[in-house]
Order: C-alpha cells, then sequence, then structure tokens
C-alpha cells in the first residue's frame, strides 16, 4: 500500500474545527459526495482520497490522489455512524462570493450544521449566487454541514466572514428578513428583493440592518408552534421569492 501523506490521526483530528481551520482541509465522506466533488471541483483541489483497500471504487479516481488503506483507517477518520468505503480529505478553497453578487442570502448566528447545508442545497436549487454566514455561524466545512448540502456545497458560493457589519453596510441591494412579524409574503414586491435575511432559531436576527425590509409566514390561528425551522423558513421564504 502507498504511505498516507500524513498519519491517520492527522486526518481524524480534521472533525474538529480547531484543525480544519489550521491545515485548511476538510472530509468529504462516502461515495456519492466523493464522485459529486470529483465533478464539479478541479483536481487541485483534493489532497488525497482514501478508500478500503478490499474495494474499488465504483467510479474513476486520479491514481495519485488515491490512497489504498484497511478498513480500520477509515473507521478511525470517519464522522459516521457506519464508516463508509472511501473518505476524501479536500483544500479549503471553494467559490468566494462577491459583496454585490445578487441574489444573495445573508446567515446569522446559525449553528446547527444540518440546517446550514440544507439551506446551501435550497440556495444551489432556487438560483442564490452568493450565501454569506456571520462569525459564529458554524464553521461551513463542518463535515455535517457538507454532507447534509447533497453536493451543493461544491456548487454554491459560500463564506463565513469576520466583517459582518462591513459586509452590510457595503450590500446595496433591497434585503428581506425573516421575523415573526411585519409583512407577509403576498405584500412583498418580490421582484425588488436582492437578498433574504435569515436569523438563527434562538436568538433570531440582532444584526440586520435597519431598512431591511421584515416578512414573517403566516400561521393558522389554532397554530400552538412558536416558530419554523429556519431551513424550513428558508424553503417557503426562498419559493415566494425565487420560485414564482
Amino acid at each position: 500500500m502507498r504511505r498516507l501523506p500524513h498519519p491517520p490521526k492527522f486526518y481524524q483530528a480534521l472533525r474538529e474545527a480547531a484543525a480544519r481551520s489550521e491545515t485548511g482541509l476538510y472530509l468529504i465522506e462516502g461515495p456519492k459526495l466523493i464522485q459529486e466533488a470529483l465533478s464539479t471541483l478541479p483536481q487541485e483541489s483534493f489532497h488525497a482520497i482514501l478508500w478500503r483497500k478490499d474495494e474499488e471504487p465504483p467510479f474513476p479516481v486520479p491514481s495519485d490522489l488515491l490512497y489504498a488503506v484497511t478498513p480500520f483507517i477509515i473507521e478511525r477518520i470517519t464522522t459516521l455512524d457506519t464508516a463508509p468505503p472511501g473518505i476524501a480529505i479536500a483544500y479549503q478553497a471553494p467559490h468566494i462570493p462577491q459583496p454585490y453578487e445578487t441574489p444573495a442570502l445573508f446567515l446569522e448566528g446559525l449553528q446547527d450544521p444540518g440546517n446550514v447545508g440544507t439551506i446551501i442545497r435550497l440556495a444551489e436549487w432556487f438560483g442564490i449566487r452568493a450565501l454569506w454566514l456571520s462569525p459564529e455561524s458554524v464553521d461551513p466545512f463542518h463535515p455535517k454541514v457538507v454532507r447534509a448540502s447533497m453536493g451543493s456545497f461544491f456548487r454554491v458560493a459560500i463564506a463565513r466572514i469576520n466583517a459582518w457589519e462591513k459586509l452590510l453596510s457595503t450590500f446595496s441591494g433591497s434585503i428581506a428578513l425573516a421575523t415573526l412579524q411585519g409583512h407577509s409574503p403576498k405584500e412583498i414586491n418580490w421582484a425588488r428583493i436582492d437578498a433574504l435575511y435569515l436569523g438563527s432559531e434562538g436568538q433570531g436576527a440582532r444584526q440586520a440592518p435597519p431598512n431591511a425590509i421584515p416578512v414573517y409566514i403566516p400561521r393558522t390561528p389554532s397554530a400552538r408552534a412558536e416558530s419554523l425551522n429556519v431551513a424550513t423558513a428558508a424553503a417557503i421564504l426562498l419559493y415566494c421569492w425565487r420560485g414564482l
């Protein structure tokens, strides 16, 4: 077997945000996601692709990237309950959006990786060109974010940015802000909206620009639920904005 560029514990550490930040690498787990990544990203985006030595990849993998490893090594590295046959290690070099790109999504304080991954998938579906995460949001390279995006992660322009207030002040477009009260979707002139702003379920949107247009999703009078899951709210509002 070809020797790995680094020992298994180096790759195992990539489960944690600190190691991902320090190395500039992240994990892509499972055949479907690896195939999506290979078909979307340039070859130089990959550091290595580890595959169980007792199995062959079901799709072409560049030989200079492929490392046959024991199942135990895959089990050590994976974040999944059931170890997949292969794991890719890639460089953190996504398509970085520009502050003026529209349509755009602003996500403030979203810390659940499953929700963020789902919203990335929605962003591709509805043709969003730029997706911005506030600094306290989850690391976009979290393994669960990558998995929940179902491959959209490799095709949507994403960035987590520290200068959040500066970004918002630079953005000159019209922003719709998801809230619990305000205008109903039917009252919004969606043709004039350039971006959608979503806050976390727990904290809401605390840093949205003051000129953002508040929009809420009406509920039936008998409903007792306090709020919607943020990914569900994103799906409804993205459809109102981009799907009609």
